[in-house]
């Protein structure tokens, strides 16, 4: 049962996450440029929630904590797109409530579920870590390619409260890029099949994108 609900609540993010930027580089692809729309934030709201749902039954909580953060991200995206957004007080007010409940859940988890309440661990089943033991060093290079892979959404949430528009820069595309890579390698050491799925997933659309914004710069300087 554990099992299956690993898998399902780890393939259903990348459905959710593949579906947003593949639909996402299609409009970019007809209208000659990088753009974003409503549709690209409520898939990541929907996959953020899911895949830190798997992350939660897994116990790998410094994943779950990056994903909350991206859900909130994805709902102020949201939220800017409304007549009368939220002020910054109030969401930074709305982001910290969920982020104490997260960190209550987590605290909860090893009662619920009777997991191993490690900030650190692997997918349960997946790798036998007493033939195959995972050092630290490992997961320092996993949590440091989450956070750069996650960071490109809260560099784009800044310039969103700046800007008080919802637009995908440059960076951006970068980071995910950078990230990716970063991550991949860890989840491939860690043989964590569904979350390689998901990264890979996204590569191309990442590098079309900015494929897209360079030739536009270009054009624009021309």
């Amino acid at each position: 049962m554990i099992t299956s609900l690993y898998y399902l609540l780890g393939f259903l993010p990348s459905l959710f996450f593949g579906s947003r930027f593949l639909l996402q580089w299609l409009q970019s692809e007809r209208q000659k440029r990088s753009v974003v729309s409503p549709l690209f934030w409520r898939l990541s709201l929907i996959g953020n929630l899911l895949l830190a749902l798997h992350y939660y039954f897994q116990c790998q909580f410094s994943f779950l904590f990056l994903q909350v953060m991206n859900g909130c991200i994805a709902w102020r995206n949201l939220n800017l797109r409304q007549p009368t957004p939220y002020c910054l007080k109030s969401t930074l007010k709305y982001f910290a409530s969920i982020l104490v409940l997260t960190f209550a859940a987590c605290i909860l988890a090893k009662a619920t579920f009777g997991y191993r309440a490690k900030w650190f661990d692997v997918p349960l089943g997946l790798l036998n870590q007493d033939q195959h033991p995972i050092s630290f060093v490992w997961h320092l290079l996993g949590i440091g390619g989450g956070i750069l892979f996650a960071s490109r959404f809260w560099l784009q949430w800044i310039e969103a409260e700046r800007t008080q528009r919802s637009e995908l820069s440059r960076s951006f595309w970068i980071l995910s890029i950078v990230g990716s890579c970063i991550s991949l390698v860890y989840f491939v050491r860690i043989q964590d099949v569904m979350s390689v799925f998901y990264v890979l997933f996204g590569l191309i659309p990442y590098l079309r994108n900015l494929a897209l914004l360079r030739r536009r710069s270009v054009m624009t300087k021309e």
